[in-house]
């Protein structure tokens, strides 16, 4: 069922706060330009993001220089920071993230990789 997947999903997944905002942000763009239901989209993602493990930045040093030494904004230098320092892989399909961090990977990557997973684990 799509809704156990999901939920699989996100107890496997971290995001940063930040990414609230992204999201909050994405669906008032949406709604002005394409109609979408504002309330309902915002409240559906309001109830996702509870099964998402959420982590604060706490090291504004770090990502500063990770910033500096790869040319990237702050906040994206926060999702470097974050992904590397949790061993997280950081999904995005951002080229200046893939290029800049060893754990970036893109979703077509990704499915690659989980695909690859699975495969070698049924076969045990």
């Amino acid at each position: 069922m799509f809704g156990d997947r999901l939920y699989e999903i996100a107890k496997e997944s971290a995001v940063l706060d930040l990414t609230k905002y992204e999201i909050g942000n994405a669906i008032l763009k949406e709604s002005k330009t394409k109609g979408i239901d504002l309330n309902r989209m915002t409240s559906s993602w309001q109830r996702l993001l509870i099964f998402f493990n959420t982590i604060t930045i706490d090291n504004m040093v770090d990502i500063q220089r990770i910033a500096l030494e790869n040319g990237l904004t702050f906040y994206d230098a926060a999702y470097i920071h974050t992904a590397e320092k949790h061993n997280l892989r950081l999904v995005t399909e951002d080229k200046d993230l893939l290029k800049s961090s060893k754990n970036a990977v893109n979703l077509k990557a990704l499915n690659k990789q989980k695909a690859l997973e699975q495969k070698s684990g049924s076969s045990k």
